[in-house]
């Protein structure tokens, strides 16, 4: 059963990224540009290659054939949460992220599914791409907007 909404000014950020190099620094920016990231929530449904990878951003447009990529993709949330900005809001529970393997993956609409699932009643909820960028004080632009 989904419980109500909390009225606290919190907002869950929800993203479904599959195998998107940029997400890790999507998820800094969001928190290093909020003006409250004490009420940010993050659910990330993480599709990642873990092994024999292809590399699908580059080399395929002059020999249509996608290059072998040396090691795994990269964690969306780990260096964050390892680091002293980021551990605060990995230790509080605040980014919740369920990794899956590439071969896992059934499209971002049931990505962004389970990433609902994600949510724990904050007040906003927000559905981003792994490659979103924000501008300073984007929190409470968002949530001025939504009351008005």
């Amino acid at each position: 059963p989904r419980r109500p909404p909390r009225e606290d000014g919190t907002i869950f950020v929800s993203i479904g990224a599959h195998r998107d190099p940029l997400c890790g620094a999507t998820v800094r920016r969001a928190f290093a540009r909020a003006a409250r990231p004490e009420r940010l929530s993050f659910g990330i449904v993480q599709h990642n290659c873990e092994r024999a990878c292809l590399n699908v951003t580059g080399g395929f447009g002059a020999t249509r054939r996608y290059p072998p990529q040396l090691g795994a993709d990269e964690d969306c949330v780990s260096a964050f949460c390892a680091s002293p900005e980021g551990e605060p809001h990995c230790a509080s529970g605040r980014v919740r992220i369920l990794r899956l393997g590439e071969e896992e993956a059934l499209g971002p609409i049931y990505s962004r599914f389970l990433a609902s699932h994600l949510w724990r009643g904050e007040t906003f909820f927000l559905q981003i791409d792994g490659h979103t960028d924000f501008r300073a004080g984007w929190d409470s632009a968002l949530v001025q907007m939504a009351r008005r």
